[in-house]
């Protein structure tokens, strides 16, 4: 179980990866010309490579498991392929431009 302090810091990141998340499938929905060329959401890109490889996303996922986050907490970045297909997809993507 984690601490408050720890909960809190999770919530955090969970909610600036969500943000990040939304943002750049925006783009890529609507604008996927403008992915590359835009540094503010490749600083994003970067930070949500940096989650996944990094192991916080699989420890923010078993938080989430456990029931530890809140309910109303918006999670579509701990959805269990969601984050990996966007990285895979822009991967795929920068491979053909």
């Amino acid at each position: 179980m984690l601490r408050q302090v720890e909960l809190q810091t999770s919530v955090a990141r969970i909610q600036q990866m969500e943000q990040y998340f939304d943002e750049v499938l925006a783009v890529l929905e609507n604008k996927p010309d403008c992915l590359y060329e835009d540094a503010t959401i490749q600083k994003m890109i970067k930070e949500l490579t940096e989650y996944m490889e990094s192991g916080q996303w699989l420890q923010d996922y078993e938080c989430d498991e456990r029931g530890e986050l809140p309910e109303d907490l918006k999670r579509g970045v701990l959805a269990q392929d969601a984050l990996y297909d966007l990285l895979c997809g822009l991967e795929n993507m920068e491979g053909l431009l």
